[in-house]
C-alpha cells in the first residue's frame, strides 16, 4: 500500500492503456492503407475483373486485421482489467493505512472524528442505543520520564492489544484519540453493558504485567462513558460528555469507571 506500489500500478496501468492506443492506430493505418490502395485501383485504367481482385484481396486483408484486432484488444483488456482490480486494491490498501495509528494499528483520530459523526447522524435516527467510552491510561508521563520513550510505547501497543480483544465485534469501533487516550464506540450498546465491558478492560489493564529490560511496567487506565442522547445537539456535545466522565475518574482517583450522566 506505499507510495511507491501505487506509483507501481499506476506505471503498468498507463503502459498497458498505451498498448491498447498504439495497437488501434497501427491497425487504424494500416485499414487507411488498404483502401487507398483500393482507391488508387479505382481510379487507375485497371479492367472490372482486376478491380474486383483487388477489392476482394483488400477486403479479406481489412477481415485479417479486424480479427487480429479483436483478438489483440482481448488479451490486453484483461491485461487492463488486471491491472484495474490490482490498482484498486493497492488504492483500497493505502485508504486503510491512513486511517490507522501506525504505532497501535488501532483506528487513528481523523477516522475516529469521521465514525463519531457518522454514528451521531445514524444514532438520531435510530432507537438502538450507541455508548462513547474515553479512556485514559493514568500517569503515562511518569513511565515516559522513567524508562524512555520504548517503554511508553510498549505500554501503548499492549494496551491497544487489549482494548482489540475486550470490544472484538465488527461494529465496534477502536481508536487511538491522540497520546496516552483512546476512544470506543460501541454500537447497539445501552449503558449497562458498555459499562460491564469498561470494567473488563480496567481489569485487564491493572493484570498487565510488561517486561522492559528487566524492569517490569505496570499501569492503571480511567474510563468515561456517555450514552448518545436525543439531548445532544451535535457529535461534539456527546463527546464532551464521555470526556467530563473521563474527567470525573481521573479526580475521584483514577483507575475507575464513570459513566456519565444520561441528559
Amino acid at each position: 500500500g506505499s507510495l511507491k506500489d501505487i506509483r507501481q500500478v499506476l506505471g503498468d496501468l498507463i503502459n498497458t492503456l498505451g498498448k491498447v492506443l498504439n495497437q488501434d492506430e497501427e491497425e487504424q493505418t494500416e485499414i487507411v492503407d488498404q483502401l487507398n490502395y483500393l482507391k488508387s485501383v479505382i481510379e487507375s485504367n485497371a479492367s472490372l475483373d482486376a478491380i474486383k481482385r483487388e477489392a476482394m484481396q483488400v477486403i479479406s486483408a481489412i477481415g485479417r486485421i479486424a480479427e487480429s484486432r479483436q483478438h489483440t484488444h482481448q488479451s490486453l483488456l484483461e491485461e487492463l482489467t488486471d491491472k484495474l482490480k490490482s490498482m484498486r486494491a493497492e488504492l483500497s490498501e493505502a485508504r486503510r493505512e491512513m486511517e490507522r495509528d501506525p504505532l497501535t494499528h488501532l483506528y487513528n483520530r481523523k477516522a475516529f472524528d469521521q465514525q463519531l459523526l457518522r454514528t451521531f447522524e445514524l444514532g438520531k435516527l435510530s432507537s438502538q442505543p450507541v455508548c462513547l467510552i474515553m479512556v485514559d491510561i493514568d500517569h503515562f508521563k511518569q513511565v515516559n520520564d522513567q524508562f524512555g520513550h520504548p517503554a511508553g510505547d510498549l505500554v501503548l501497543r499492549q494496551f491497544a492489544d487489549r482494548c482489540a480483544q475486550t470490544f472484538p465485534r465488527r461494529s465496534d469501533f477502536v481508536a487511538r484519540y491522540g497520546g496516552e487516550e483512546f476512544s470506543i464506540i460501541l454500537q447497539e450498546t445501552a449503558m449497562d453493558a458498555a459499562g460491564m465491558l469498561s470494567e473488563k478492560l480496567l481489569q485487564a489493564a491493572r493484570n498487565l504485567r510488561l517486561n522492559y529490560l528487566g524492569h517490569e511496567l505496570r499501569f492503571t487506565v480511567s474510563l468515561g462513558i456517555a450514552e448518545l442522547s436525543v439531548a445532544d445537539e451535535d457529535a461534539p456535545s456527546w463527546l464532551r460528555r464521555a470526556d467530563s466522565a473521563l474527567y470525573r475518574a481521573k479526580q475521584a482517583g483514577r483507575d475507575r469507571v464513570v459513566r456519565g450522566l444520561n441528559i
